[in-house]
Order: structure tokens, then sequence, then C-alpha cells
């Protein structure tokens, strides 16, 4: 197992991607994803693809400098996993324009 150090995570391996992408754009302190990011659609909320559930645009836990869901059971990047809730309601357009935290809103 190797450690996020190493540019690896040994639950899903996005680390060396994340890094790759901070040096590209240049960010360095902040929100790192609306620094990498230019998004046509940004609403407040963010919604991660591993665990389903919303949070706050800017919320984050820190794992190690990177930014992770802030849900501590989930392994979800902020910059590589979140996705903004426009966009899901887009595909969803069932779902509430303001989404209630811990729920878990499918994809499928």
């Amino acid at each position: 197992m190797e450690d996020a150090r190493n540019g690896h995570d040994s639950k899903h391996g996005h680390h060396e991607m994340y890094n790759m992408m901070m040096q590209f754009t240049g960010a360095k302190v902040g929100y790192h994803r609306d620094q990498i990011y230019d998004e046509e659609k940004r609403s407040d909320y963010l919604w991660c693809l591993h665990c389903e559930r919303i949070y706050l645009r800017g919320e984050y836990r820190d794992e190690d400098g990177f930014q992770m869901c802030p849900y501590d059971d989930c392994d979800g990047s902020t910059v590589l996993d979140g996705w903004d809730w426009e966009e899901i309601r887009d595909d969803h357009p069932e779902y509430p324009k303001i989404p209630e935290r811990g729920i878990v809103y499918e994809m499928g």
C-alpha cells in the first residue's frame, strides 16, 4: 500500500491526478476546485460521485493537503468527484433546488 505523499491513495488512486491538476493550474491556497474549473453553471452545492450526497461549495475535509468530500465515511475528492448540483438537476429536475444535507441523491 502506497501513501498520498507518494502520489497514491490506497482507496481510489486519485491523488496523482489531483496533484497534476494542482500543478497545471497553479492552485495553491483556498478552495482548489474553484481554482481549477471554470464551470458554466455554479450553484452553492456540490454532489459527490462517491457517496451521492451534497455539501456546500467550499466545504471539505483536509486529508494530507487534499480537499476531500466533507463526509467522514466518503473517499471522494472535491476536485475530481464533486459535481455542481445544477448539473445533477439537469438530469433530475425532480430533485430540490436546495438539497438536504446527508440525503443520498442517486444518479441512476
